[in-house]
């Protein structure tokens, strides 16, 4: 596998997670993450429905830390 193909697959799906989640802890609205993003608001939504920790569990089995 190509490196780049790694980083989408394993990676970056997980990352966005994260930043979704922490944005709209901020409070930042669906609607303003997603512009912020490139992405629409009901894909922000669908990241939104899974609990943020499912996002850095995956990251740490991908071989990621939280810190």
């Amino acid at each position: 596998m190509v490196p780049i193909e790694i980083a989408v697959k394993y990676f970056i799906p997980y990352l966005k997670g994260v930043l979704i989640h922490r944005l709209a802890e901020k409070g930042y609205t669906q609607f303003k993450v997603a512009k912020l993003m490139g992405l629409t608001q009901s894909m922000v939504n669908k990241y939104l429905q899974k609990d943020i920790s499912y996002y850095y569990k995956r990251l740490y089995e991908n071989g990621i830390s939280r810190k």
